[in-house]
């Protein structure tokens, strides 16, 4: 759990009885390649950090298309990373969630339950700064996402990703990333040709 512990500690500061409180909270989940790790449609009842793995999220139009909401990952060599598996606002308003998400290679996660959560927000005030940092950040970046996908060109699009994050070119099908830029796998495959 140490890279959970370094994370929050690069947040705010705890003591060694802090840091145990919080771990007692925390259960280690892990799925296999093409697990369903949740369901569109079920309540998001866990915040989970990515210990390792990859994670794609996803939405279903009415006609049967996937789209990529996001692809949550943790490499330490990636300038953007996307740490935490959950649909904020089904999490946070414990309503049914829009999306699915989907385990692309062995993963593993840190998971505190929405209960667990509120509890220690409730006793520790440094457990609720953590979760008001981790609110800005996931705030952020989506936030910039939409931006990007509203006014930045399918090549902008691609090559902010390429210097953001290019392992993600490793281990994510073409076809989920394509998804994820919101341009077909051939303007995808066109784009890496240039």
């Amino acid at each position: 759990m140490q890279r959970f512990k370094e994370f929050f500690t690069s947040k705010t500061t705890l003591s060694p009885e802090e840091w145990q409180r919080i771990q007692e909270k925390i259960r280690i989940k892990t799925y296999n390649k093409g697990d369903v790790i949740h369901h569109i449609g079920d309540v998001f009842t866990d915040m989970m950090f990515i210990n390792k793995g990859v994670v794609r999220s996803y939405f279903i139009d009415p006609r049967g298309r996937d789209f990529t909401w996001q692809i949550h990952f943790s490499h330490p060599d990636a300038n953007l990373k996307n740490l935490f598996v959950v649909d904020f606002a089904s999490f946070t308003q414990q309503q049914p969630s829009l999306m699915t998400f989907e385990a692309l290679e062995p993963t593993e996660l840190y998971a505190i339950s929405y209960e667990n959560r509120e509890a220690l927000f409730a006793v520790d005030k440094k457990w609720e700064h953590f979760g008001r940092k981790v609110s800005e950040e996931v705030y952020s970046m989506n936030y910039y996402r939409t931006v990007s996908m509203l006014t930045d060109s399918a090549e902008e699009r691609y090559r902010k990703l390429l210097l953001d994050s290019p392992e993600v070119f490793d281990v994510v099908p073409q076809h989920y990333i394509a998804s994820y830029l919101g341009i077909t796998a051939q303007s995808l495959s066109r784009l890496k040709k240039r």
